[in-house]
């Protein structure tokens, strides 16, 4: 690791005296010396005609470092003079990599004007960490392997009228909510149950009116548009001590924890009791923000969305952990992408002009330092969980305009492969990225590197094909373009350069150009890739 660290030093001090003496020099100390000469788009739209932008459309090059040392880059483009010029760093690997301060020289810095935007108050799926940490692949193992575990129950469906009350074990499992059975509905054969917590109930509060509007809407709009995607959320299995196969869907409205706008926990459709400190409800349900409703501007739009998360996430446990098996069980990062998603594709459902992803997630994208932030690295991006949900919305969203409803499909549907990696982490990212190697032909680095040039902020009806967040048309689903025109103020740059670019991460750099000419000499630390838009 010391050799390592002297390698990269000793480049960056090479790279330094070429940058400021504005040759190539020779290539000392291993250091690769490259040139900036592959077109990274082409066909409509693409601006580049060798190393000179056409003068329309979006110009993009690219290179990626594939050697095992540092590289010196050398950009030299024509016919830029007074163009928008982005230059993004992306590292295409999940490890990461040291990043010398003084990479890029500072004679081409642009000071990006930025309104006094705050970030986007919109709401967020933030999970209670007792669900958060929740072991569902130990406690299917238990069930699987021994029934010396858990006491034998029936496992009938349980038959609610409408107006019944109930207890429903909320927050840590432990503490009940009184809760009531306003509305009652059935989708494609499933009932579904909407719930409201007694203290909740209150003209001034959650009403009946709502209710009705969330029943119907998510009846007829939201869950057999989920379930045409993802599956059914239960049905036929083969473990004793887990919930009946009929059962139908709850909705419980209640007053949650600030923060948390809905959950679903697997821990409900075990039949355990309260053996565990913990209690299920041993019914599936899922729990969401009675607050949300109200308070939120938007609340019940923000709610619809909030309940195909949910349902995803309900899905993902029957379909993946049940009836495929514990090994195939997401990491926590690709449970929450693909959930996000969901919220993604049935935006158009909910309003012609919503997207909470669109005007959540990528918003704050876009305006606060995320860009040097792993998805693949749950809750540890930045300095806020909430960063790992705007992350991983974003480049969900960039996948889902690029590749549409078939991709989100098998993304879905494919078990983990085989033979399993050491960690779940390590499986999802093998699973995301040898889908998307069916589907770009290099996988998921190369898929991070072309979203990372979003950036640069591509307007949705002018972009080479491969780039930014077109309208996408799937069959019924009309996933809506994110124009990079309606950003231009709200995205941020960093200020300072990081010391390490993370895995799947990115560093963003403007350039202002006053001549026809761009010249410019940069390190490139091994897999990472330097992308170059110029529009």
């Amino acid at each position: 690791m010391k050799n390592l660290y002297r390698v990269f030093a000793l480049s960056f001090v090479f790279i330094l005296i070429v940058g400021c003496g504005g040759g190539s020099g020779s290539g000392g100390g291993g250091i690769t010396q490259a040139v900036l000469s592959v077109a990274d788009c082409s066909g409509s739209n693409c601006g580049v005609d060798s190393n000179s932008y056409t003068g329309s459309g979006v110009g993009v090059w690219r290179y990626t470092n594939t050697g095992s040392g540092a590289a010196s880059l050398d950009i030299s483009l024509s016919n830029v003079g007074g163009k928008d010029i982005m230059v993004v760093f992306t590292n295409e690997k999940s490890s990461s990599v040291f990043f010398p301060t003084g990479t890029m020289s500072g004679k081409f810095i642009a000071t990006e004007i930025t309104q006094k935007i705050e970030p986007s108050t919109s709401t967020f799926n933030d999970i209670p960490d007792h669900i958060r940490y929740f072991d569902k692949k130990e406690m299917l193992r238990q069930v699987a392997n021994s029934s010396r575990h858990f006491a034998i129950k029936p496992s009938a469906q349980k038959n609610w009228l409408l107006n019944a009350q109930a207890n429903w074990y909320v927050d840590e499992g432990t503490r009940t909510r009184k809760a009531t059975l306003k509305k009652q509905t059935k989708s494609a054969g499933r009932t579904i149950n909407v719930w409201v917590e007694n203290a909740e109930f209150d003209d001034a509060k959650v009403t009946q009116t709502m209710l009705d509007s969330i029943s119907s809407r998510f009846t007829n709009d939201i869950y057999s548009k989920v379930v045409s995607i993802a599956g059914e959320p239960w049905g036929e299995h083969n473990y004793s001590n887990l919930i009946g196969k009929d059962q139908p869907i709850n909705i419980v409205f209640t007053d949650l924890p600030a923060g948390v706008v809905g959950y679903f926990w697997a821990f409900n459709n075990f039949l355990v009791g309260c053996n565990y400190g913990d209690c299920s409800n041993e019914a599936l349900v899922f729990f969401a923000d009675s607050k949300t409703l109200y308070l939120a501007q938007d609340g019940v739009n923000i709610m619809l969305g909030t309940l195909a998360h949910e349902l995803t996430h309900m899905i993902n446990f029957y379909q993946r952990d049940t009836k495929m098996s514990e090994d195939d069980v997401y990491d926590i990062f690709l449970e929450e992408m693909t959930a996000i998603m969901m919220e993604d594709v049935i935006s158009s459902q909910i309003a012609p002009d919503f997207n909470d992803i669109r005007d959540g997630n990528y918003h704050n994208w876009l305006s606060g330092a995320h860009y040097n932030c792993d998805f693949t690295d749950w809750e540890n991006c930045g300095t806020q969980l909430v960063n790992s949900y705007h992350v991983a919305g974003s480049f969900g969203a960039y996948l889902l305009r690029q590749h549409g409803i078939g991709f989100y499909q098998n993304l879905l549907k494919y078990p983990m492969p085989r033979p399993l990696s050491i960690n779940d982490r390590s499986n999802s990212i093998t699973l995301l990225n040898n889908i998307l190697k069916t589907l770009n032909g290099e996988g998921l680095g190369r898929a991070v590197q072309r979203w990372g040039a979003s950036i640069a902020l591509f307007p949705a009806t002018s972009s080479p094909s491969g780039f930014g967040y077109p309208e996408k048309i799937d069959g019924s689903f009309s996933l809506g373009a994110f124009d990079g025109n309606n950003f231009q103020f709200i995205r941020k740059l960093p200020t300072l350069q990081p010391s390490t670019l993370k895995g799947y991460s990115h560093y963003p750099v403007k350039r202002n150009i006053t001549t026809n000419q761009y010249e410019e000499t940069v390190a490139v630390p091994s897999g990472v890739s330097v992308t170059v838009i110029v529009k």
